[in-house]
């Protein structure tokens, strides 16, 4: 008797086994597939490409504060100005693994396979299991995707928040429990303080909570809808209230999350915006490689502004307000710049504001096969007209489609009212791809049950929409792909690969002949190489562009100290160290070089100089002593 009893158990295991996994079977594959192509990508990364380890700008940044967190490595963070989450993220695996870039990417590529899933159960609420699954598998071999899960940045870990919150919301919507606008608002609130902009989305979710009853059968009473909305609001409010604590703790300000936004508004609204560049209103110039030049600049223009010392919140209204006048006094002016905005996000090219994306693919062959610009910007110049006319296709579904219409509509005005890049658009594309799959699949069911008028119709749509998306608009400038080039030489040259490092810089000026920063390299690297009459030469043919730039004048000094011209080599520094009094480095150098020249009482003064612009410079300290010893 028990053995039987046993036996049925048994059996009924496995049978409910099975079933679980014939259900989940096709995200299990999806999963599968999106993951293994994201590994090969990874390793062929590994092998190819010189910035493996080597980061630069924002994702500079992130991995040193997230070291600073994990490790308590010294670092300058900007106070309160950037969102929290992402960092946080990097610490921890960090704190798991060492400060190990691999394993950073390689759990980004298990979340970005992920991602997929979530297209996958999204599209399966909305339309069908086919649609899930043909538009989970155009995300599963979208090209973008792989690259970004690739980059120290927040967008992989954005893209899966968000696609977590609206599974969620869509289940709330769809049965309404307490725990679900909970979980969303918690999810939507973590995804926040990864990027703020999705915060735009709020409104729309509690319009739609007094809405429901508009566009459900299930009558909701106004006290519950009431209920459901402070339950959402609540749980963003868990996960964000700790970062507006931790900000006016650190800041003695009341910032949010971060106060980014407004020099980020001001940067895409001002008279020499132009909708897609990052370009900070002044430059600044900064030793390290930390601290941001945009917030920099931001801090300092505005405190010059106004005369006094500003807080946080202060300087991001201060250019909120910038951002505002130029709207106000040149209306027309703006609305052109709406409109560029606006034909920058859905054209079909990856626009950047940094550097061209596309000169990554040749790290990568199967990034090469899967992003490309030549005729057809690919993918997204294919997916933008199949979602466009997927999203009109199915509006005989708007009632459960609202949650998704309103994020596409709200998300683009967040990414439009600042500037256009492509991985801001990128949260938006597993939505698209969804609409796209529908339009894929409402096409073939067209032409299988014969409606060829239908299919025309939908087929002439993606056409003409096509022809607007692949009309060039928002491509990369030669600055972009000089840009490019800059970093590529500066990863070869931590490698120390000059030949590469010297092929990159050269590609660069050939690009823009004035690009100050590939010529400035190109000397460093001559300097490097014990070349020192090329390295002369590089350097005064930057300061002959730009006689302001103090590194410049800095790496001419050492080189003429290389060469025994003493005396030029004070003047260089001298000149750096009027362009810019802290810098530090410029007046240790010219200390060195009149202790060569055993004038003491200079030296002397120079030491003093670098205690001045650092007190806890040992060196100096030390230093002194033997230049005091000098003068008796």
């Amino acid at each position: 008797m028990v053995v039987k009893m046993e036996t049925t158990l048994g059996m009924a295991r496995k049978k409910l086994l099975s079933s679980v996994v014939y259900k989940n079977v096709a995200p299990i594959l999806i999963f599968t597939v999106s993951l293994s192509v994201r590994l090969l990508y990874l390793f062929e990364l590994y092998a190819k490409s010189p910035f493996r380890d080597y980061l630069y700008l924002d994702a500079f940044r992130y991995d040193s504060w997230a070291q600073s967190i994990a490790f308590g490595v010294k670092h300058a963070i900007e106070t309160a100005f950037r969102a929290p989450l992402y960092p946080i993220f990097l610490a921890a695996i960090y704190k798991i693994f060492g400060h190990d870039l691999f394993m950073a990417r390689l759990v980004q590529i298990f979340i970005s396979a992920l991602v997929c899933v979530m297209i996958y159960f999204i599209a399966l609420k909305v339309f069908n299991r086919r649609i899930a699954i043909l538009s989970s598998l155009l995300g599963a071999f979208y090209g973008p995707f792989f690259y970004w899960s690739g980059e120290i940045l927040t967008v992989t870990l954005s893209v899966f928040l968000n696609l977590v919150m609206l599974l969620i919301l869509l289940y709330a919507f769809d049965q309404p429990k307490k725990l679900y606008w909970l979980l969303g608002g918690v999810v939507l609130g973590l995804s926040g303080i990864t990027r703020p902009d999705v915060l735009i989305f709020i409104p729309w979710v509690i319009a739609l909570i007094f809405w429901m009853n508009k566009f459900k059968e299930t009558k909701t009473t106004k006290k519950l809808r009431l209920v459901y909305s402070l339950c959402f609001l609540a749980g963003i409010f868990v996960v964000i209230s700790p970062v507006t604590i931790r900000n006016y703790v650190t800041a003695k300000d009341f910032v949010l999350i971060s106060s980014q936004g407004g020099i980020n508004f001001y940067m895409g609204n001002n008279p020499d915006a132009d909708g897609k560049t990052a370009q900070p209103p002044a430059r600044v110039t900064t030793h390290g490689e930390f601290l941001d030049d945009a917030y920099l600049a931001s801090v300092m223009l505005a405190e010059e502004a106004k005369g006094e010392h500003l807080k946080p919140s202060q300087v991001s209204r201060f250019w909120y307000a910038e951002g505002v006048k130029f709207i106000l006094k040149q209306p027309g002016e703006w609305l052109k710049l709406m409109s560029r905005k606006f034909a920058y996000f859905w054209t079909g090219v990856e626009v950047t504001n940094n550097e061209d994306t596309y000169y990554f693919s040749r790290f990568s062959s199967m990034l090469k096969l899967l992003l490309w610009n030549q005729g057809v910007a690919f993918p997204f110049g294919i997916i933008c007209p199949l979602a466009i006319v997927g999203m009109i296709l199915s509006r005989k579904f708007w009632r459960r489609l609202l949650i998704l219409y309103g994020f596409v509509f709200f998300y683009m005005i967040s990414v439009v009212l600042f500037f256009v890049c492509g991985r801001y658009r990128l949260p938006l594309i597993p939505i698209l791809l969804i609409f796209a799959g529908y339009t894929i699949h409402s096409c073939v069911e067209r032409l299988k049950s014969r409606q060829y008028k239908l299919f025309t119709y939908c087929l002439v749509s993606v056409f003409v929409i096509g022809i607007l998306a692949n009309a060039g608009i928002g491509g990369a400038t030669d600055r972009n792909r000089a840009r490019a080039h800059l970093y590529g030489a500066r990863a070869y040259e931590t490698l120390k690969n000059y030949d590469l490092a010297i092929k990159e810089y050269s590609e660069a000026i050939k690009l823009v002949p004035d690009h100050v920063q590939s010529i400035h390299g190109l000397g460093i690297i001559y300097m490097d190489m014990g070349e020192y009459d090329l390295a002369e030469q590089t350097f005064k043919k930057v300061l002959g562009i730009d006689p302001y730039l103090a590194p410049a004048h800095f790496n001419l000094g050492s080189v003429f100290v290389a060469q025994g011209k003493y005396a030029e080599a004070i003047n260089e520094y001298e000149s750096a160290l009027e362009i810019d009094p802290n810098y530090e480095l410029a007046a240790a150098w010219s200390a060195v070089v009149y202790e060569k020249l055993e004038l003491w009482d200079e030296a002397l003064k120079k030491w003093e100089r670098v205690l001045q612009i650092n007190p806890d410079n040992q060196q100096a300290k030390s230093k002194i002593e033997e230049a005091k010893h000098g003068t008796e």
